[in-house]
Protein backbone atom coordinates (compact mmCIF):
# COMPACT_ATOMS: atom_id res chain seq x y z
CA UNK A 1 0.00 0.00 0.00
CA UNK A 2 0.76 3.48 -0.78
CA UNK A 3 -0.03 7.07 0.07
CA UNK A 4 -2.76 7.41 2.93
CA UNK A 5 -4.57 4.94 4.52
CA UNK A 6 -7.00 3.05 7.10
CA UNK A 7 -7.47 0.09 8.81
CA UNK A 8 -11.17 -1.05 9.24
CA UNK A 9 -11.45 -4.37 10.38
CA UNK A 10 -10.64 -7.95 9.69
CA UNK A 11 -13.21 -10.72 8.28
CA UNK A 12 -16.20 -10.67 6.04
CA UNK A 13 -19.14 -8.22 6.14
CA UNK A 14 -19.60 -4.89 5.50
CA UNK A 15 -16.82 -2.18 7.12
CA UNK A 16 -17.06 2.00 7.33
CA UNK A 17 -13.72 4.00 7.53
CA UNK A 18 -13.46 8.16 8.94
CA UNK A 19 -11.46 10.58 7.46
CA UNK A 20 -9.91 13.87 9.16
CA UNK A 21 -8.13 16.20 8.77
CA UNK A 22 -9.24 17.02 5.38
CA UNK A 23 -8.57 20.43 3.37
CA UNK A 24 -12.13 22.73 2.60
CA UNK A 25 -12.87 22.50 -0.88
CA UNK A 26 -10.46 19.93 -2.46
CA UNK A 27 -11.48 17.06 -4.11
CA UNK A 28 -9.86 13.73 -3.04
CA UNK A 29 -9.83 10.45 -4.72
CA UNK A 30 -10.79 6.76 -2.43
CA UNK A 31 -10.73 3.17 -3.02
CA UNK A 32 -11.69 0.24 -1.11
CA UNK A 33 -8.59 -2.10 -1.16
CA UNK A 34 -9.07 -6.18 0.70
CA UNK A 35 -5.18 -7.79 1.39
CA UNK A 36 -5.32 -11.47 2.61
CA UNK A 37 -2.81 -14.57 1.76
CA UNK A 38 -3.03 -13.99 -2.18
CA UNK A 39 -2.18 -9.99 -2.09
CA UNK A 40 -3.93 -6.87 -2.15
CA UNK A 41 -7.10 -5.96 -4.39
CA UNK A 42 -8.80 -2.77 -4.66
CA UNK A 43 -12.18 -1.56 -5.68
CA UNK A 44 -13.56 0.84 -7.64
CA UNK A 45 -11.89 4.62 -7.35
CA UNK A 46 -14.77 7.11 -6.28
CA UNK A 47 -13.82 11.16 -5.27
CA UNK A 48 -15.66 13.72 -3.19
CA UNK A 49 -14.62 17.27 -3.06
CA UNK A 50 -14.73 18.71 0.75
CA UNK A 51 -17.13 21.56 1.49
CA UNK A 52 -16.25 23.43 5.04
CA UNK A 53 -18.37 26.07 4.47
CA UNK A 54 -22.40 26.40 5.13
CA UNK A 55 -24.72 28.25 2.52
CA UNK A 56 -25.28 32.05 3.89
CA UNK A 57 -27.82 35.04 2.97
CA UNK A 58 -26.46 36.83 0.24
CA UNK A 59 -28.69 39.39 0.07
CA UNK A 60 -32.41 40.40 0.44
CA UNK A 61 -34.92 43.40 -1.82
CA UNK A 62 -37.92 43.85 -0.48
CA UNK A 63 -41.04 44.77 -2.89
CA UNK A 64 -42.10 48.31 -2.63
CA UNK A 65 -45.47 47.79 -1.02
CA UNK A 66 -43.92 45.38 1.73
CA UNK A 67 -45.63 42.35 0.75
CA UNK A 68 -42.69 39.81 -0.26
CA UNK A 69 -38.98 40.13 0.38
CA UNK A 70 -36.45 38.32 -1.58
CA UNK A 71 -34.01 36.36 0.11
CA UNK A 72 -31.02 35.39 -2.46
CA UNK A 73 -28.69 32.71 -0.94
CA UNK A 74 -24.77 31.55 -1.71
CA UNK A 75 -25.91 28.67 -3.42
CA UNK A 76 -28.03 26.11 -3.77
CA UNK A 77 -30.51 25.32 -0.43
CA UNK A 78 -32.23 22.68 0.59
CA UNK A 79 -34.72 21.16 3.02
CA UNK A 80 -32.44 18.32 3.94
CA UNK A 81 -28.96 17.22 4.99
CA UNK A 82 -29.05 14.99 1.69
CA UNK A 83 -28.83 17.68 -0.89
CA UNK A 84 -32.69 17.53 -1.31
CA UNK A 85 -36.17 18.70 -0.95
CA UNK A 86 -37.47 21.83 -1.33
CA UNK A 87 -37.57 24.76 0.72
CA UNK A 88 -40.94 25.81 2.69
CA UNK A 89 -42.70 29.13 4.21
CA UNK A 90 -42.12 27.34 7.46
CA UNK A 91 -37.95 26.98 6.90
CA UNK A 92 -37.57 30.48 7.24
CA UNK A 93 -38.45 33.32 10.31
CA UNK A 94 -39.51 36.82 10.24
CA UNK A 95 -38.34 39.31 12.78
CA UNK A 96 -39.77 42.87 12.78
CA UNK A 97 -38.52 45.46 15.23
CA UNK A 98 -39.53 49.65 15.46
CA UNK A 99 -41.59 51.79 13.83
CA UNK A 100 -45.10 51.54 13.56
CA UNK A 101 -45.98 48.37 11.31
CA UNK A 102 -46.05 44.41 12.69
CA UNK A 103 -46.09 41.39 11.67
CA UNK A 104 -48.79 39.20 11.84
CA UNK A 105 -46.93 35.61 12.18
CA UNK A 106 -43.29 35.22 12.12
CA UNK A 107 -43.40 32.83 9.21
CA UNK A 108 -43.66 33.93 5.76
CA UNK A 109 -47.11 33.49 4.37
CA UNK A 110 -45.82 32.06 1.24
CA UNK A 111 -42.66 31.22 -0.48
CA UNK A 112 -41.71 30.80 -4.13
CA UNK A 113 -38.21 29.91 -5.70
CA UNK A 114 -36.52 31.04 -9.29
CA UNK A 115 -32.57 29.86 -8.31
CA UNK A 116 -31.13 30.60 -5.22
CA UNK A 117 -33.83 33.43 -4.88
CA UNK A 118 -36.89 32.91 -2.57
CA UNK A 119 -39.25 35.12 -2.28
CA UNK A 120 -40.88 34.99 0.59
CA UNK A 121 -44.45 36.38 1.60
CA UNK A 122 -45.06 38.86 4.17
CA UNK A 123 -48.04 39.54 6.70
CA UNK A 124 -48.03 43.24 7.83
CA UNK A 125 -50.59 44.82 10.53
CA UNK A 126 -50.61 48.63 10.77
CA UNK A 127 -49.21 51.20 8.34
CA UNK A 128 -45.20 51.46 7.96
CA UNK A 129 -43.33 54.52 8.62
CA UNK A 130 -40.03 53.04 7.48
CA UNK A 131 -38.68 52.62 10.77
CA UNK A 132 -39.01 49.17 10.98
CA UNK A 133 -36.11 46.80 10.40
CA UNK A 134 -37.28 43.42 8.98
CA UNK A 135 -34.30 40.25 9.53
CA UNK A 136 -35.26 37.37 7.29
CA UNK A 137 -33.08 33.54 9.06
CA UNK A 138 -33.04 30.07 9.07
CA UNK A 139 -36.16 28.80 11.47
CA UNK A 140 -33.13 26.95 13.18
CA UNK A 141 -29.65 25.18 13.01
CA UNK A 142 -31.25 22.63 11.21
CA UNK A 143 -34.27 24.04 8.69
CA UNK A 144 -31.81 24.98 5.48
CA UNK A 145 -28.84 23.08 3.95
CA UNK A 146 -26.26 23.42 1.20
CA UNK A 147 -25.25 19.75 -1.40
CA UNK A 148 -22.90 19.07 1.42
CA UNK A 149 -25.00 18.36 3.92
CA UNK A 150 -23.70 21.72 5.94
CA UNK A 151 -26.65 23.58 7.74
CA UNK A 152 -27.29 27.60 7.15
CA UNK A 153 -26.55 29.00 11.01
CA UNK A 154 -29.27 30.92 12.39
CA UNK A 155 -27.29 34.34 12.85
CA UNK A 156 -26.92 36.06 9.07
CA UNK A 157 -25.46 38.89 7.49
CA UNK A 158 -27.13 40.67 4.89
CA UNK A 159 -30.20 39.55 5.79
CA UNK A 160 -32.33 42.64 6.84
CA UNK A 161 -34.00 45.04 4.83
CA UNK A 162 -35.83 48.64 6.24
CA UNK A 163 -39.58 48.40 5.08
CA UNK A 164 -40.89 51.15 2.83
CA UNK A 165 -43.11 53.61 4.03
CA UNK A 166 -46.81 54.44 3.40
CA UNK A 167 -48.23 57.27 1.82
CA UNK A 168 -49.84 59.75 4.30
CA UNK A 169 -51.65 63.13 3.80
CA UNK A 170 -49.24 66.02 3.91
CA UNK A 171 -51.60 68.76 3.91
CA UNK A 172 -55.02 69.63 3.14
CA UNK A 173 -56.99 72.80 1.97
CA UNK A 174 -60.39 73.88 1.48
CA UNK A 175 -61.84 76.31 -0.63
CA UNK A 176 -63.44 79.47 0.44
CA UNK A 177 -66.85 78.36 -0.39
CA UNK A 178 -66.32 74.88 1.06
CA UNK A 179 -66.90 73.07 -2.52
CA UNK A 180 -63.61 71.29 -2.95
CA UNK A 181 -60.53 70.20 -0.81
CA UNK A 182 -57.00 69.62 -2.04
CA UNK A 183 -55.23 66.86 -0.51
CA UNK A 184 -51.56 66.64 -1.30
CA UNK A 185 -49.89 63.10 -0.44
CA UNK A 186 -46.42 62.59 0.56
CA UNK A 187 -45.94 60.78 -3.03
CA UNK A 188 -47.72 59.46 -5.99
CA UNK A 189 -51.05 57.36 -5.00
CA UNK A 190 -53.11 54.68 -6.94
CA UNK A 191 -56.00 53.09 -6.71
CA UNK A 192 -54.36 49.49 -7.34
CA UNK A 193 -52.05 47.72 -5.31
CA UNK A 194 -50.00 47.63 -8.62
CA UNK A 195 -49.13 51.20 -9.04
CA UNK A 196 -52.08 52.15 -11.78
CA UNK A 197 -55.54 53.35 -11.67
CA UNK A 198 -56.75 57.08 -10.41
Amino acid sequence: LSDSYTSDGTGTGSFTTSLSGLTPYTTYYVKAYVTNSSGTAYGRLVSFTTDAVPPTIESVSLASDNSTIDVTWSEAVYATDGGTGALAADDFKLNLTGGAASLASLTPSSISQDGNTYTLGISLTGVANGNELLKVQPQGSSAIYNTAGLAATFEQSNNTANLNAAPTITSVSLAADNSTIDVTWSEAVYSTDNGTGD
